[in-house]
């Protein structure tokens, strides 16, 4: 069982270094994109390429007031950029808010749908609605709940005007407040560079969708959202992987910069925290054959390395394969990691990245099983 054990550690860092050279691919594709579009290097003769912002609201009346003013301060061009938000049957004042959206240089479209009594997905059909609104070539996706740098549109904009056809971003909860804030952090950077690193080496599986944006004739080549309406989560994830059947993902970006980094609210407490986790989680369930099998492949690693350390009082016969296996994962966690966190400006958590490869091992296996087993709740509707 030790060699298993160890076995599984060296299995575990070798696919998070491969990871790291995905993730700087992706990285230098975005940079190298974003370089060569107009918006970086505007002319007379060239005008700015059209983009439009897309986010769903619902429920949101405490937020949706910081994302509408952050939009209407993005440094983009005058004129060619576009914000819609499709208000998905909110009970608050969500509504009264977008009937009045406050002034500024682009031009702001409110969509008021009802909640569809069939079930399904609101959210995805809200997105869908807001898509099909605009016209614009470029689409950047966030949520209600987030706040986008003024800088964020034209950077994410300009990747994909340079050629990239998907591009992703970074999207941390802040402020953040002790070890919950250090954890949820950590997780955040963790699942940004798992999203670029899959990305940049051709099998991408999932994406942010408070940050993140495509080319609508990648979008429409994929058919959108069509025959994912009755997954309640995975509007990003689901999406993404169907974008891949439809543009070439040796060409998908992402950033790491701070200038693109999309905050939204930090978890709430413990609770909030897992059950996030528990519904991200339970997307996997709906993952293409190749992408499941690799995340079947990534549990039971984890799985064998978790069994490993909480049998260890009881087996100390193991414990130098056990410990070995335990540095190599603590070990290519924290490197990969704190070479995200220095692109990112997330030095702050440096400090703590070797805690939190700890706490992933113990509780992520169980996150999973959890949502692969069990329904959860989002915004009113139970989902699996």
């Amino acid at each position: 069982m030790g060699r298993l054990i160890l076995a599984a550690g060296v299995l575990y860092a070798g696919g998070v270094f491969l990871l790291l050279t995905g993730l700087r691919r992706a990285l230098a594709r975005f940079r190298a994109a974003a370089a060569r579009s107009s918006l970086s290097r505007p002319a007379a003769d060239r005008p700015a390429p059209r983009a439009a912002v897309v986010a769903a609201a619902r429920d949101e009346e405490r937020f949706l007031p910081e994302l509408l003013a952050a939009l209407q301060d993005q440094e983009y061009p005058e004129g060619a950029l576009q914000i819609v938000i499709a208000d998905d049957g909110s009970t608050d004042r969500t509504r009264e808010i977008l009937t009045e959206p406050p002034p500024g240089p682009d031009p702001v479209q409110v969509l008021h749908l009802d909640l569809d009594p069939a079930g399904g997905s609101p959210k995805k059909r809200a997105l869908s609605r807001a898509i099909a609104a605009t016209d614009a070539p470029l689409l950047l996706l966030t949520d209600a709940d987030t706040i986008p740098p003024p800088p964020w549109a034209r950077t994410m904009a300009a990747a994909l005007d340079g050629g990239c056809p998907v591009v992703g971003g970074y999207s941390p909860g802040k402020p953040r407040k002790g070890l919950l804030g250090r954890v949820a952090g950590s997780w955040e950077l963790g699942t940004a560079a798992l999203a670029g690193g899959f990305a940049g080496l051709g099998r991408p599986v999932h994406m942010s969708g408070r940050n993140w944006g495509f080319q609508r004739g990648v979008y429409e080549a994929a058919d959108g959202y069509a025959g994912l309406e009755d997954a309640l989560s995975g509007d990003d994830t689901l999406l993404a992987q169907k974008l891949a059947d439809a543009a070439p993902s040796t060409r998908w970006g992402f950033t790491l910069s701070p200038e693109t980094e999309v905050t939204t609210r930090a978890p709430e407490g413990w609770r909030h925290f897992l059950s996030q986790r528990q519904r991200h989680a339970a997307t996997g369930k709906r993952f293409r054959p190749l992408q499941l099998g690799l995340a079947l492949l990534a549990f039971l690693v984890l799985a064998l390395l978790w069994v490993g350390t909480v049998t260890l009082p009881w087996a100390p016969w193991q414990t130098g394969m056990v410990a070995a296996a335990l540095f190599l994962k603590i070990g290519a966690d924290t490197a990969v990691l704190a070479w995200s966190a220095r692109r990112a400006g997330e030095l702050s958590l440096l400090a703590f990245f070797p805690f939190f490869s700890l706490f992933h091992l113990l509780f992520f296996p169980l996150i999973q099983a959890a949502g692969t087993l069990f329904p959860f709740r989002w915004k009113g509707r139970r989902g699996r």
